[in-house]
């Protein structure tokens, strides 16, 4: 009897613990499916993403990223991969975001690094993070991007003349300890974000990044809402969940933004929004997954001592 006990006690309580993070988990997956369909018809004859050759960096290298989360390696993945390759962008962002689409699937881009490598701007004491290019004075998006390339990569540049920089150009105000875009008084949520997710990688080993990453994330949690804009409710939701994988509110947000999704499976018709909303929805459901075998260690130790002590109980009373 207390063995049949203890079975069906944990067997019950486990399945209602799990059963929500593999449901939500879930949920995600057919907006995704449809949302990658929707990429897929979208790419250019040569392989890019994108109407204008301006924004095709961009675009491309987040399709990219974003078919290679769901593992959808096939021509148009690798279409997509190979006008990356050889096409060379001039500045920092489009180096950096290509790194970040090519080199976790084991891509060449020796080129890329070394770009990034010769941009950084150490010359300037107090200013040593990532400019438009070696010419440009530091700014916040093009480093935390740069960080984030130089993670994947193995490491690029100085890193601790980038991380001094950021810190130093954090705002200070009550509610708003993020980053702003050039010289503006008011940070901007993306650029805040994405310094939030170039941090955290190297918080294990920097222990001086734990101040600035929870005032970032606490000045998204205070600017991000299901009414802002979709894709930077997404990257908000990136930052969210690298910094901690049992953010509630990422998982709010995320909801909200399945429940946007148009028919054709796009978000508001944009490649760019489509794709950071479909890598999104991989990482929440991956984070989700994560948690679950993370829930159930500790429910099999709870509740083993809970059954024990019930067991014990019945016992006594020689049930």
């Amino acid at each position: 009897m207390p063995h049949l006990l203890r079975r069906i006690v944990f067997v019950a309580v486990a399945w209602l613990v799990a059963a929500g993070p593999l449901q939500a988990a879930s949920v995600y997956q057919a907006p995704a499916n449809n949302a990658v369909q929707w990429l897929n018809s979208q790419q250019n004859p040569d392989g890019s993403w994108g109407l204008i050759y301006e924004e095709q960096f961009l675009v491309t290298s987040e399709v990219v990223r974003a078919l290679a989360a769901y593992q959808q390696k096939g021509a148009t993945y690798y279409k997509g991969a190979t006008w990356l390759e050889n096409h060379n962008p001039i500045n920092v962002d489009y180096q950096a975001r290509t790194i970040l689409a090519l080199k976790p699937q084991g891509e060449l881009v020796n080129d890329n690094i070394a770009f990034l490598q010769s941009a950084q701007n150490l010359m300037i004491t107090g200013n040593g993070g990532w400019g438009v290019s070696s010419a440009y004075q530091g700014a916040a998006m093009d480093t935390a991007l740069a960080l984030q390339a130089g993670f994947v990569a193995g490491g690029i540049g100085n890193y601790g003349s980038a991380t001094s920089f950021l810190k130093s150009i954090q705002l200070g105000g009550t509610s708003d300890k993020g980053w702003a875009i050039g010289d503006n008084t008011a940070s901007d949520p993306i650029v805040t974000a994405l310094v939030g997710q170039a941090l955290v990688p190297y918080r294990a080993t920097d222990s001086t990044l734990t101040t600035p990453i929870a005032s970032a994330v606490a000045t998204l949690n205070t600017q991000v809402n299901s009414t802002s804009p979709v894709a930077v409710q997404a990257i908000t939701v990136l930052a969210l969940l690298r910094d901690n994988p049992a953010s509630s509110t990422a998982a709010n947000l995320l909801v909200g933004l399945m429940g946007s999704q148009g028919t054709g499976g796009d978000w508001q018709g944009d490649l760019y929004t489509t794709a950071l909303t479909t890598a999104t929805a991989r990482s929440i459901s991956r984070y989700l997954r994560r948690g679950l075998s993370i829930r159930v260690l500790i429910l099999r130790r709870g509740t083993t001592q809970e059954v024990t002590y019930g067991c014990s109980r019945i016992l006594r009373r020689g049930g």
